[in-house]
């Protein structure tokens, strides 16, 4: 690719520490690349002398495939045979270099310098599972607890009056101290932490704290002094009917006031502080509506007394930071003790839990950075000198993400001039796994740093690029912490074409309609898919080309019904994650044929990209040879040899080598897959690891445990080809590093932070803050600390979601579009820094910039959206192929649809989920004639019932007549040249006629089962009709609940 100016810099930059500022669509990842082949092949830096951190395993497979291609391009074109040599090498380190996720970079250290932390060398290799971990956890809180009410009986008195309401319920004691352990783990320097945080506690005046946290003083009033001097200017221009001389004086004089004071705040002036409540003693003169005033004069009342009304507010809230200065720090001393303690039982807690799994001989995901500078600060930094000399590059991906302990260990490995770093403070969205965009921003005003910004968007139209500029350049002036500077604002790089999309912003009005929130998210997800239509059929833009982003996932639910009443083919992330994508069903299958020599399972082993059988060839085989198996050993007996030796192989080797020789046949695994689908076997191989590390690992035991894992919602693991014509739907947190042709933003609401309930709060910088315990009662109410940290946080909180509407808006390619459903529009509204403080959703920062500046076109309707609907495409039955068999069934995994039914069984003998399996296996097992005791002794009465009266039934007993009962067949089809699996529950078949029966568990009416159920018995039919076609075919639904047969067809 071509470099401009400043990627060309970021590239060509050598000896000092570089950091790279790229916006959204700024090529960052390309530019990362390019730096790194040149260090290795223009600066003949050893591939082993560079240390690559990256956000993601895709992000760390994808520098390893472009750097091993170029490499292999490099090797083919040059004749200097000392460079094929060097190539040769470098390509063969490829697939073991220091490109990795920093998580799998601190392992390695673990693994490979453990030893001098006494580390057995076993315990890296078993990384525990998060609820086995959990549950660890649990076991040292408990112990701790008994520990100190026996060893420390007064400290615990002091905590439990503290912390614990109710003598019998512990829980807010046990948070308080999970909480504080959390922070603790999170610090670099422990001890250390700990000191700061108790010095705060020991301050007599605000001149004691230190420079940092003096800071946070002033931010909490800088805010609220600037939206009172809003509010207050505001409410003086409203008071028009004011002539009184003195009212106006006074009104000037308390303006004048308030500007003082908030000169003071931002002069970082303290006095400001003993100033505050002398002026914020404001009465606002009152007015009274009168019968005689004109209508002008009761709109202009009216005004004035809104007016009153926000900043009477505002003033409320301003004084909620004020503490008298005599209490404050009476209160901080008091608590001082209190700290230490909690600090103290924290600790052990923290070595109770590391003894938890000492004990267990492994590790949890947290330990890897702990550990890992734990080993780099040992003996005087003895290992980090090693890696200081042998590291001559060390590149840092998404650095706005970074916590201080990858920081601190970042610094550690370096030699003080060689970390190139790159990341978007503005796409920092991980506050919630501890990333601090501070750290990054701290490090571009360092002078010794060469810090670029990339000043292009190669992603986004103009359009999009020159909203997303002043759409945040105005939302960004109101935000304390963070600004949208001129070296923010990017240019497009695809250059501007007229017939590009405008900006899209959709307002829906309801008026003087009041809609529950519920039937507000339907009419918001009908207004998405009547556009989504509108798109398709105006504009031919394909489904797949659509996506719609929203900040929970709660909303998909409403999306999904809208998407299926409009017929619109879509998918919506319901979190099932990477066990159902093909290639792990492919490995899963194999290993389920090892152990049960199915040939329900051996049909995905053939069509699998390791053995590539059509499933043209596999259905021959079952009509040809009755089996599958059997007809592999005639038509293909060199692919039947080589299944049989694999497993006979497989029963001596454990489960993460039996894995890995699956992914290594044919060479299937570099040689075909994508990026994609590595990182979802890579993150099969990883449980793989997890549960062989547990005990007695066996293939069947791990079978079980794939089965009954919470699978892993990832956005580099989907089920769903890329090539899918279907709307998706996805988190914004998901489409972080991905880029969208369409993007639909469902609107984001503002989240309350849940830590602000907890008695004790932790933050980064200050530390632990509690609140303060008083009265007979045991009163709550925070101490200044926690108050003024509270603010901080909000303000964070308001940063980040700031941040994450700038990666969602950014995500869009060539066109924007934004719909919201509200009760009205105030077209007058501008931004200010009390909206900003208290705006509802998104779409309340971004209309008042559209509608201001006019710069993309706003639409805001108010009539009712109607839903449309798509015409439903069938496929003709010519372009259908189906293949029916009958495999044998004893391992199959049939899943059946028995959600929602209700039996009056003993729930104690048998969950209820499992009524509708038992009825059908029972069925499938007993013999075509009337059942007696003997047949039923093996099932519970209550299950007997149920069996008893659907033998008993006639049209039963006139079906096992026939001359041939099949139970259970599963059969195989091509939809769309996408092949799909189907089961039969039953079929009898005579000289005259076939009849499908379908048993179902449901608890609902006939009429409701045979509207939820037609469809799927009409395909069995349509299946059998091929081997029958000219028997008269009937079908019907069984149900066990109203013990009767219903007639389908």
């Amino acid at each position: 690719m071509k470099l401009n100016n400043e990627q060309q810099q970021a590239v060509m930059t050598l000896g000092q520490n570089v950091v790279v500022s790229a916006s959204a669509g700024a090529g960052k990842t390309a530019v990362l690349i390019q730096r790194l082949m040149k260090r290795i092949l223009k600066d003949h830096v050893d591939i082993t002398e560079v240390c690559a951190l990256t956000f993601t395993d895709a992000a760390a497979n994808e520098m390893k495939v472009r750097l091993l291609k170029a490499l292999n391009q490099e090797y083919i074109q040059t004749n200097d045979l000392n460079f094929k040599d060097y190539l040769n090498q470098q390509i063969t380190l490829v697939e073991t270099a220091n490109i990795s996720t920093i998580h799998s970079f601190c392992l390695s250290l673990i693994k490979n310098y453990g030893y001098v932390l006494g580390i057995d060398p076993a315990r890296s290799q078993n990384i525990l599972d998060p609820a086995i971990s959990e549950s660890y956890k649990h076991n040292a809180l408990d112990k701790t607890l008994q520990q100190w009410f026996k060893d420390h009986p007064e400290q615990m008195r002091l905590l439990t009056d503290a912390f614990v309401r109710n003598p019998i319920n512990l829980s807010p004691l046990k948070t308080a101290i999970s909480n504080t352990a959390s922070y603790l783990s999170g610090k670099p320097n422990r001890t250390k932490s700990i000191q700061e945080n108790l010095y705060l506690y020991s301050a007599t005046a605000f001149e004691d704290f230190p420079k940092d946290i003096l800071e946070l003083v002033f931010k909490p009033f800088e805010t609220h002094i600037a939206i009172l001097v809003e509010t207050f200017t505001h409410l003086k221009s409203t008071a028009t009917f004011v002539v009184d001389s003195e009212t106006l004086s006074n009104f000037q004089h308390h303006l004048y006031q308030l500007e003082t004071l908030k000169s003071k705040i931002e002069h970082r002036n303290i006095s400001f502080y003993d100033d505050l409540i002398n002026t914020l003693n404001i009465i606002v003169p009152t007015v009274r509506a009168s019968k005689k005033d004109s209508l002008e004069e009761a709109n202009d009342k009216e005004a004035y007394k809104q007016a009153g009304s926000a900043f009477a507010a505002a003033l409320n809230v301003c004084l909620k930071y004020y503490y008298p200065k005599d209490s404050l720090f009476e209160t901080l001393n008091q608590q001082k003790v209190l700290l230490k303690h909690l600090f103290n039982i924290s600790l052990d807690y923290l070595n109770n839990f590391d003894e938890e799994k000492v004990r267990a001989n492994g590790f949890d995901f947290d330990d890897f950075e702990y550990y890992a500078l734990k080993i780099l600060q040992h003996d005087n930094h003895h290992i980090a000198h090693q890696l200081k000399n042998k590291y001559k590059e060390i590149m840092v991906d998404e650095y706005q993400d970074t916590n201080e302990i990858q920081d601190e260990i970042i610094q550690l490995i370096s030699n003080g001039s060689n970390v190139f770093r790159v990341g978007d403070v503005k796409q920092s969205i991980y506050r919630f796994r501890g990333a601090k965009p501070s750290i990054m921003q701290n490090l571009m005003e360092i002078e010794d740093y060469e810090t670029i910004h990339f000043m292009f968007n190669y992603r986004s139209t103009d359009k999009i690029v020159a909203y997303t500029n002043t759409l945040f350049q105005n939302i960004m002036q109101y935000t304390p912490n963070s600004n949208y500077t001129q070296k923010d604002m990017v240019s497009a790089g695809r250059g501007d074409h007229e017939n590009d999309p405008l900006v899209e912003l959709q307002m829906i009005t309801l008026g003087e309609e009041k809609m529950l929130a519920d039937d507000k998210n339907t009419l918001h997800a009908t207004a998405i898919a009547n556009r989504i239509i509108q798109l398709h059929q105006e504009h031919n833009i394909p489904f797949k080309d659509i996506t719609i982003l929203s900040r929970r996932h709660a909303d998909k639910i409403y999306l999904k019904k809208a998407f299926e009443v409009a017929n619109i083919p879509h998918f919506v992330d319901d979190r099932s994650g990477f066990f159902k994508s093909n290639i792990i069903q492919h490995i899963l299958d194999w290993l389920n044929y090892t152990l049960s020599l199915d040939d329900y399972y051996l049909v995905s082993v053939l069509t699998s990209p390791f053995i590539k059988l059509s499933y043209d060839d596999v259905a021959t085989l079952k009509v040809k040879h009755n089996t599958i198996s059997k007809g592999l050993k005639i038509e293909h007996p060199d692919i039947a040899q080589f299944i049989e030796s694999k497993r006979l192989q497989w029963k001596d080797k454990d489960i993460v080598s039996v894995l890995t020789d699956i992914i290594n046949i044919n060479n299937v695994y570099h040689e075909v897959l994508s990026i994609q689908v590595k990182t979802n076997i890579d993150a099969l191989m990883h449980k793989a690891l997890q549960y062989q590390n547990t005990n007695n690992p066996t293939l069947q035991g791990f079978m079980h445990y794939v089965e009954n894992l919470d699978d892993e919602n990832n956005p580099e693991s989907t089920p769903l080809d890329e090539n899918e014509d279907v709307v998706r739907v996805s988190t914004i947190h998901q489409s972080k590093g991905l880029e969208y042709p369409v993007v639909i933003l469902w609107p984001m609401g503002r989240r309350q932070n849940m830590d602000f309930k907890d008695d004790v709060l932790t933050d980064s910088q200050v530390g632990v803050l509690l609140n303060d315990v008083f009265g007979p009662y045991n009163e709550r109410r925070k101490n200044f600390l926690r108050s003024i940290t509270e603010f901080k946080q909000d303000q964070e909180d308001l940063e980040e979601y700031i941040r994450l509407l700038y990666v969602a808006i950014t995500r869009a390619r060539d066109h924007l579009i934004m719909i919201d459903v509200v009760d009205s529009v105030d077209t007058d509204r501008l931004l200010s820094h009390h909206l900003i403080q208290n705006f509802k959703r998104s779409t309340d920062l971004i209309y008042p910039v559209m509608n201001d500046r006019l710069i993309k076109h706003t639409q805001v309707l108010s009539d009712t959206i109607e839903p449309l609907s798509l015409d439903l495409i069938m496929e003709s039955k010519s372009n259908e192929t189906i293949y029916t068999s009958k495999y044998p069934t004893q391992s199959l995994n049939v899943d059946h649809d028995f959600d929602g039914f209700e039996f009056n069984f003993n729930e104690n003998f048998i969950h209820g989920i499992r009524y509708g399996n038992l009825l059908h296996e029972a069925v499938e097992n007993l013999p075509h004639r009337t059942w007696n005791d003997s047949d039923l002794k093996q099932y519970d009465a209550n299950i007997q019932d149920i069996l008893i009266k659907y033998n008993q039934n006639e049209f039963t007993q006139r079906l096992y007549d026939f001359d041939i009962k099949e139970h259970e067949m599963p059969f195989i089809y091509l939809e769309k040249d996408v092949p799909k699996q189907g089961i039969i529950d039953f079929y009898a078949v005579n000289n005259d006629e076939f009849v499908v029966v379908d048993f179902k568990s449901d608890n609902t009416d006939a009429q409701t089962l045979i509207t939820r159920y037609q469809t799927q018995v009409e395909k069995y039919v349509e299946v059998l009709s091929l081997n029958y076609p000219n028997l008269k075919a009937s079908a019907y639904i069984y149900s066990f609940r109203l013990n009767a047969y219903l007639e389908v067809i």
